[in-house]
């Protein structure tokens, strides 16, 4: 997995190498109309070892973390429940995930987690919560 050092210096990024070479997004703005395109080439593909890799890395970084975000679709090789698997050593290490995915990752990774309380009136859902597949959680009473 890529990783990309943020802008606030106050947080370090870790790169973890893989096999394969990343990939370099595009953007094009139009100035005319305001408009950006987006040229996005698919990513590299991941091997078992790799995503394993990612994990202890990951295990590494966390133990004095109270909060870890997982951000973007995964790399093509990983499977579905791999975020769950994110999650379950993030909560091993007593922090909390923040997850942003869609799709089949979002889904297997929802059936993972330990259900929860929704924060009514919050505008979040928590992962295992049940919601309805394009409700929001206010609109279940």
């Amino acid at each position: 997995m890529s990783t990309a050092a943020a802008p606030d210096p106050s947080t370090a990024g870790t790169a973890v190498g893989i096999d394969d070479d990343s990939r370099e997004a595009l953007v094009l703005f139009e100035t005319g109309s305001h408009r950006s395109h987006h040229v996005v080439p698919p990513g590299p593909q991941l091997h078992e070892h790799e995503g394993e890799r990612c994990l202890q890395v990951l295990e590494q970084l966390i133990s004095d973390r109270r909060y870890v975000v997982a951000s973007g679709s995964l790399p093509g090789g990983l499977h579905d429940a791999y975020y769950a698997a994110v999650a379950r050593r993030v909560r091993a290490a007593g922090a909390r995930l923040i997850l942003d995915t869609s799709g089949p990752a979002s889904v297997a990774s929802a059936a993972h987690q330990p259900a929860q309380e929704n924060n009514p009136g919050s505008g979040r859902r928590r992962l295992g919560a049940g919601t309805a597949k394009g409700q929001h959680p206010s609109d279940q009473n």
